[in-house]
């Protein structure tokens, strides 16, 4: 081959995949290395750290808890020597188990106590609990024993609360609950949310957290009481939606599931299931955090100001008895009374099961022995614990009208049977409880010991002090080995042991804060590197507001226009700087009194059409606090500043410190800002908005202000795409790549498969010897068969219909009710006939809903003229009239008849403005300029930015080079290609698509620049030319390719000039094409998470299981262990057995590296590692050999003929693809409604024949049987579904499937050996690059 042959690589890039394929100029593919250059890369889907970090976090909480309990020691640790110096050696051994050999003899009676006259079972005599023991010491006038202060203090600081309340200790009063404050606050947040209909009341509401907090009442009967008397009464309407932001209010604070889409102000959200939670669930944070985006900085805060309510709330349960409605002062005397109340009520159960016995009824009373054995032990089959609710209803089902039954019912009914000392409402005890009792208990007994009030302040601080967030692990990164410091930023001021009471002379707060923020800061979205904004900048809040005026339009008569500069300015000025509340109707208000518009005329544009969604919230804030000098230019640069510091800064400490810094400031003005502190980031840079420039010198914020466009147009404009590669090219020469993409404002999913990308690309550039001319990419996108999707629709037309009652008939009005009665699916055809209000929108004449098959979905603008398959571009219509239209436009034909409905339509919210310009469409407006130039974009100008930075990334490479360009390809042409020529996709089958949609990415780019060269700047990265053709009529731009190649009814190929299409036809069809994975090591936990009991006490199990121990020197004989160790890779081991020789699979573990930081060599670690698995019970040792120390997972193997990978010493995948036929795969991409059985007895024959032909590792002996079975099957949902059990069992990954019912494996598609995977010496390990076009095969004996 020669090097200089230009060449064209296609890329279909997805999140866990890359479709690779190598062209010539006339799209055919290139031969390399003896392989077709096409193929597909596999990877594992990038992760996100959220679970990472979750782990790091609670180790760094206990890490800290013990920290504080190591301080607590050594302030004890003089005084307890004096009378007992084994004590502490007593305690480190209270967790060893007398059934441990490490177990010291001198401490197997006793733990706490071991003295003549007081032992541990008079200890546990005279404090049946902990909490005993504090209230004691809190209250009785006499000395105790210094032991037993340590140990009541000890709890107290290990146990010590929350810190949601910033009250002081000395200030904070239990049951306390302010609702007037809490409401105030979250109408000020629904203020900057423009939730104007929303209203809380802020006076005379305290009263009600009596019944808030009476126990004696079940929470659901509280909220009813309640959600009634919260809010501001109004219209009816108004009533009606804040009754419904009422209840879920106070559901949530009284600990029920509330919907916080609701209580957020969100509608339709297609997800309203995942917003139902509650506080009082241990998953809430996580469940919280996995809404992600949807949740914004305001929707945190009104969680915050939600979540304290309810803390107090239940800790006012906590602290109440709810028989006697006394509130008890300490959290010890309110656990005292749990106990004694879980006394009597056990004794109450021991009492009914005692009757049920007697009566008889053996079945009840061993039902509530066994309900309360796993309420307080665990249940066997869980190894958890019974929660509450689920223990009351278990006794709840064995109650009878007895007089004890009628008590426990009592109880059940309000929550309060049973309770536990120990439980997740604990979690509502704030820390300044816990000192209160700390306090108490140093006054009483310091004055038998002294020292105890001297050492107030610092046993104080080590229940009160809380390193702030910002500081993260205390370790100094330059202190530390570059593994050890990863996750660290602590910047320290002096040496030595930091402690609560010296860590402001220790720690540098100032700079440790700073390095958090840097860390945690993301980067713009269009410039590599540069640092977000403060989401309350006044710059990005500049933006933010001109950005969607700019989008703004005003409705007259039908016609819409954008604002004119000078009235935007205006309404900016007038409006916005002096409003923190901004609704559509102040903006038409202010438009009317300035003469601008009539009462006629309406705004729309903002996503609700009601109120606009971004305020000058800043601005406003600071208008009292600096007056005229809030405009000053001079003092712009410190008051971002500002901005960023409250941004930055919790500590109200370290924010006041920076204040000082700036000498203007005068004091008032300090303290007023020391009020208002901001969170959030926004997406875009300084830079960005107020540094790159375009041609004439205008900055962005400065296009925005001086002109109707939006961000996304502003950003269109060459100049500023040209100033925009410039910045990214000089971030990419400066840094390596590799940490350009770590850096990126994208998901880890997109960057992983940017890497790949890369690899990718590496490795054809090296096959073919040279760079390519082109590079075509296209970013696959996500499936939007989304049935919540659907879902949503009846509830988006439900509402609709209520606002346009007059234009909809009534009959059309009941059939909606009565599909969403009867929860119907509103597929696309369903959905059609409502939005068009049951009329074909092409004559107005009713359509029959019984007959909808019988009718057409017709594209508005035709396919020959533009690629456009959204809603927006179609309508339900009569077959004629479809036929009549043909490829003509619909405004020429129907507009001067339809154009009041369709207008009518418009106006009610059932169309478009989008659909209604397509449906007025006539050929005369399609030459305009603007009409043009907006088709252009629409089909070919690819926004999505991962595809942006994939293309500056690529460009940035060859720029030095200057002959590869790089041309993005939209999805929807390759899409249109597969549907329009029969290229049929099942992503069940294999994994070849990927490969052949980059093929088809790789046509249509080069198609592009072949037939279109004038319009090199719309899909071509970095081509700025000013480019365009004249009078352009059609905007399909495959629409020349399609005309000359056509498919005849049949599917055949009809015309075929250039055998391009047939050639096409044959790729599709191709058997082989390269596939490769990416060869893996696993990292994360070591174990599986969960710990099981020991052999002997594991009732579960009838036949003891293997564990590993939990520590080095814990038995799981004695303590229980874990399962199952992670192997971090696998090892191929050559065994002798006598004469035999196999070869073996062994696993390195993961927690077995740390011995190589331990000063191991590699080949020590492994041979330390598998020696154990080949050592038999009596101790002898096989005769092995590591033949290859490091095999990755993922590593493929030719054994036989039969393709497979690794995945572990245990499990192999198959390797092998399945391709099936065009008729199979057309049957396969049919609609359900559309096949027959014949159909699909078809398909499985065809799949099962391949399977025993060519899939030699599956058992398909039993083929014939299969096939007469399935043909038997009644059910045409059950042979559907065994298709694609057949096709998930056979396809090249590791899922397997069950096709028993046709007397198929049980788990096909499941290799597994319990024993570990045994090779033949022929077998061969194949070694791929990352495309498969380098490869060699090595005999595992050879190795």
């Amino acid at each position: 081959m020669k090097t200089d042959v230009p060449y064209n690589v296609g890329l279909d890039i997805g999140t866990s995949s890359i479709g690779w394929a190598i062209t010539d100029e006339n799209n055919r593919l290139i031969s390399v290395k003896g392989h077709y250059g096409i193929g597909t890369r596999l990877f594992k889907e990038g992760e996100a750290a959220a679970d990472r970090r979750g782990f790091r976090t609670t180790r760094r909480r206990l890490s800290r808890r013990k920290w504080r309990l190591r301080l607590l020691a050594e302030i004890f640790d003089a005084p307890i020597a004096a009378v007992d110096q084994s004590f502490y050696a007593r305690l480190r051994q209270s967790s060893v188990s007398p059934l441990d050999p490490q177990k010291k003899h001198e401490f197997a009676d006793n733990i706490l106590f071991a003295d003549p006259d007081f032992t541990d079972r008079d200890y546990h005599h005279e404090y049946p609990t902990i909490y005993h023991l504090r209230h004691k010491l809190a209250t009785e006038q006499r000395q105790f024993d210094v032991r037993l202060i340590y140990l009541a203090v000890h709890h107290l600081i290990k146990y010590r609360g929350h810190f949601l309340n910033k009250a002081a200790a000395n200030k904070f009063k239990a049951g306390e609950i302010d609702l007037a404050t809490a409401f105030q606050q979250l109408d000020d947040i629904f203020a900057q949310q423009q939730r104007d209909d929303v209203r809380l009341k802020t006076t005379d509401v305290n009263h009600l957290v009596k019944i808030l907090t009476d126990t004696n009442f079940s929470k659901s009967d509280r909220q009813k009481q309640i959600a009634s008397e919260i809010f501001v009464k109004g219209d009816k309407d108004q009533d009606k939606l804040n009754k419904k932001l009422a209840t879920e209010i106070v559901k949530a604070i009284v600990g029920l599931k509330a919907k916080f889409d609701v209580i957020f102000g969100l509608q339709d959200v297609p997800n309203a299931k995942e917003f139902s939670l509650t506080f009082n669930s241990d998953d809430f944070d996580q469940k919280l955090a996995d809404l992600g985006s949807q949740v914004t900085d305001e929707d945190q805060e009104i969680v915050a100001i939600l979540q304290k309510l309810y803390f107090a709330v239940d800790l006012a349960g906590i602290l109440q008895n709810p028989t006697t409605g006394k509130m008890f002062s300490s959290i010890s005397e309110a656990m005292i009374d749990r106990y004694e109340r879980h006394h009597d009520d056990l004794e109450k159960l021991k009492q009914l099961a005692a009757q049920f016995k007697k009566a008889g009824k053996v079945e009840q009373a061993t039902a509530l022995k066994q309900a309360y054995a796993d309420y307080v032990d665990g249940e066997v089959s869980s190894y958890k614990k019974l929660p509450l609710d689920e223990f009351m209803k278990r006794v709840g089902k064995q109650l009878d009208d007895s007089a004890v039954a009628t008590e426990i019912k009592s109880e059940i009914d309000t929550g309060q049977f049973m309770p536990k000392q120990r439980s997740k409402e604990n979690g509502a005890i704030p820390y300044q409880l816990q000192q209160q009792e700390l306090d108490a208990i140093i006054e009483n007994q310091g004055q038998y010991y002294p020292w105890l009030r001297e050492a107030k302040e610092h046993l104080d601080a080590l229940i009160s002090f809380r390193v702030p967030y910002y500081v993260g692990p205390m370790v100094d990164p330059e202190e530390v080995s570059a593994e050890n410091g990863k996750f660290a930023w602590m910047k320290r001021k002096d040496q030595g042991s930091i402690t609560p009471w010296n860590f402001a002379e220790k720690v540098d707060k100032t700079t440790s804060a700073t390095n958090f923020i840097k860390r945690m800061t993301a980067t713009d979205t269009y410039l590599i590197g540069a640092p977000v904004l403060p989401k309350n900048s006044l710059l990005y809040q500049e933006f933010t507001v001109l950005n969607e005026l700019n989008k703004l339009k005003v409705n007259v008569n039908g016609k819409k226009f954008a604002l004119e500069p000078d009235q935007k300015q205006a309404i900016f000025n007038q409006v916005y700087k002096n409003h923190k509340r901004v609704s559509l109707k102040r903006i038409k208000e202010f438009m009317q009194a300035q003469g601008w518009i009539n009462t006629d005329a309406d705004l729309s544009g903002t996503t609700d059409q009601k109120n606009v969604n971004n305020i000058l919230g800043t601005y406003n804030d600071f208008k009292p606090i600096f007056g005229s000098q809030l405009d000053n230019p001079d003092r712009q640069a410190d008051l971002e500043r500002i901005i960023e510091w409250s941004t930055i800064f919790e500590d109200e400490h370290i924010f006041k410190l920076k204040l000082d810094t700036i000498k203007w400031l005068t004091q008032e003005q300090k303290t007023q800002l020391a009020k208002h502190r901001y969170q959030g980031w926004g997406r875009l840079s300084k830079q960005l908005l107020a540094g790159i420039t375009n041609a004439n010198g205008e900055r962005v914020i400065d296009v925005l202000w001086n002109t109707d466009q939006n961000l996304m147009e502003t950003l269109a404009d060459d100049s500023f795409k040209a100033a925009i590669q410039e910045f990214n090219g000089d971030q990419l020469d400066q840094q390596n790549v590799s940490d350009v993409i770590d850096d990126l404002y994208t998901s880890p999913q997109n960057k992983k498969a940017m890497r790949q990308v890369l690899l990718v690309i590496d490795d054809i550039e090296k096959a073919m010897g040279h760079a390519p001319a082109n590079i075509m990419i296209e970013f696959a996108r996500e499936d939007r068969n989304d049935h919540r999707l659907v879902n949503s629709r009846a509830n988006q037309l439900d509402k609709t219909y209520q606002n346009a009652k007059a234009e909809i008939s009534k009959d059309v009005q009941a059939e909606l009710k009565a599909k969403i009665k009867d929860k119907a699916q509103f597929n696309d055809r369903l959905y059609l006939y409502f939005v068009q209000g049951g009329k074909d929108l092409y004559t107005g004449k009713p359509i029959d809903i019984d007959r909808l098959s019988n009718y057409q979905i017709d594209h508005i603008l035709p396919q020959s003229f533009i690629l456009d398959n959204s809603l927006d571009n179609r309508v339900l219509t009569a077959q004629d009239n479809n036929q009549t239209k043909a490829d003509r436009l619909p405004g020429e034909l129907f507009g001067d008849k339809m154009k009041g409905y369709w207008n009518t339509l418009r106006e009610h919210g059932l169309m478009t403005w989008k659909k209604y310009n397509n449906l007025m469409l006539t050929p005369d407006k399609i030459s305009k300029f603007n009409n043009q130039g907006r088709f252009i974009n629409r089909q070919l100008v690819e926004t999505r930015q991962v595809i942006k930075l994939i293309a500056e990334i690529l460009h940035n490479r060859y720029a030095d080079e200057g002959q590869t360009e790089i041309v993005t390809v939209k999805a929807n042409l390759t899409h249109h290609m597969r549907t329009k020529f029969n290229f049929y996709k099942n992503r069940n089958v294999n994994d070849y698509h990927h490969a052949f949609d980059a093929y088809l990415s790789v046509f249509v780019g080069n198609w592009l620049l072949q037939q279109y060269p004038n319009l090199k700047p719309y899909f071509v990265y970095g081509d700025y030319a000013k480019g365009g053709i004249k009078d352009l009529k059609h905007f399909n731009f495959l629409y020349r390719f399609e005309k000359q190649h056509e498919l005849a009814e049949d599917g055949q190929i009809k015309t075929d000039p250039d055998q391009l299409l047939g050639y096409m036809r044959k790729l599709y069809q191709l058997k082989r094409m390269l596939v490769t994975k990416e060869l893996e090591t696993n990292h994360g936990n070591l174990f599986k998470q969960t710990v099981f009991p020991a052999p002997a006490h594991d009732k579960k199990m009838k036949k003891p299981r293997k564990l590993i121990n939990p520590k080095a020197n814990r038995s799981s004989d004695i303590y229980g262990g874990y399962t199952s160790k992670t192997a971090a890779f696998m090892t191929l081991v050559r065994v002798k057995k006598r004469a035999k020789v196999e070869y073996r699979l062994a696993s390195v573990p993961l927690a077995n590296l740390v011995w190589q930081q331990q000063g191991m060599s590699f080949a020590e670690m492994v041979d330390k590692s598998v020696r154990p698995q080949f050592t038999g019970k009596n101790g002898k040792v096989n005769d092995y050999q590591v033949v290859k120390s490091k095999v990755y997972i993922n590593q493929l193997v030719n054994e036989d003929g039969s393709m497979f990978t690794l995945a572990s010493k245990q499990y192999r995948h198959n390797a092998q693809q399945l391709v099936l036929s065009d008729q199979a795969m057309k049957i396969l991409s049919s609609k359900p409604t559309d096949l027959t059985r014949d159909d699909l007895i078809f398909v499985f024959n065809e799949i099962v024949d391949k399977g025993q032909r060519y899939f030699k590792a599956y058992d398909f002996s039993n083929s014939e049987e299969a096939k007469v079975r399935f043909s038997e099957l009644a059910d045409f949902d059950d042979m559907r579904t065994i298709i694609n059990n057949l096709l998930i069992g056979m396809h090249a990954n590791a899922p397997y499937a069950d096709v028993s019912k046709v007397g198929l494996p049980k788990y096909l598609g499941l290799f597994i050996l319990t024993s570990g995977i045994k090779l033949k010496p022929e077998t061969k390990f194949i070694y791929q690059s990352p495309t498969g076009l380098f490869s060699r095969q090595v005999k595992i004996s050879d190795l």
